[in-house]
């Protein structure tokens, strides 16, 4: 995606990416294009992802733009998981 958008001349921002990504997901299973606490925003879909990439790269019109430019506030994110600490080396035994 990142690749793709350098190609085009185009720097995505954080939100921007976010957007892209939330917007171009399959939503197969759950229905619609709401949060689905079991699903997410869906499954990701790299090909909608690059299509919306090329489709702003080749100015795609300002519903592309918007799509693109507005930000992913509005929609809840899922919460950041947490990583287990590493452990401590352990002595070795005498």
């Amino acid at each position: 995606m990142f690749e793709e958008a350098a190609a085009q001349g185009l720097k995505l921002t954080i939100d921007q990416t976010i957007k892209i990504l939330t917007d171009s997901a399959r939503r197969n299973p759950p229905g619609g294009t709401a949060w689905n606490d079991r699903y997410g925003f869906g499954r990701i879909s790299a090909a909608r992802a690059i299509k919306a990439i090329i489709a702003l790269g080749a100015g795609g019109g300002a519903g592309a733009a918007a799509a693109a430019t507005t930000t992913a506030a509005a929609k809840p994110r899922a919460k950041a998981r947490r990583t287990k600490k590493p452990s401590k080396p352990r002595k070795p035994k005498s």
